[in-house]
């Protein structure tokens, strides 16, 4: 599969995920994912930047759906930080979640696969 059809594919996998899932779906798929990619592709990397995308297009989603920004204001206050450091946080998070988990199940699958 092409890398950029494969990275839509696990934006989709992840959108689908969160939403029926919730955030622990993201470590499930970014695991699944570096599994089944070629160790030697490096799958973290992709997972984690497919991963924050999906949610980028999640809070983007909401955002049009109710007022996500006067919540996200409210939330970013009681934490001290601003509000563009929330949502940058939230993608951060679903990048190191997804990718974290696609590189640690790839370097397992390298360290128990016979030959190499």
């Amino acid at each position: 599969m092409k890398s950029t059809t494969s990275f839509f594919v696990l934006v989709g996998l992840y959108v689908l995920g969160t939403v029926f899932g919730g955030w622990w779906a993201v470590l499930a798929i970014g695991a699944a994912w570096g599994i089944v990619v070629r160790p030697d592709r490096s799958p973290g990397f992709g997972a984690a930047w497919a991963a924050a995308f999906a949610w980028a297009l999640l809070l983007g989603w909401t955002a049009m759906q109710g007022p996500i920004g006067q919540l996200a204001r409210r939330v970013a206050g009681t934490m001290g930080i601003p509000t563009v450091a929330l949502f940058l946080l939230s993608l951060a998070f679903a990048a190191v979640v997804g990718g974290g988990a696609a590189w640690i199940t790839s370097w397992v699958r390298r360290l128990v696969t016979p030959g190499r």
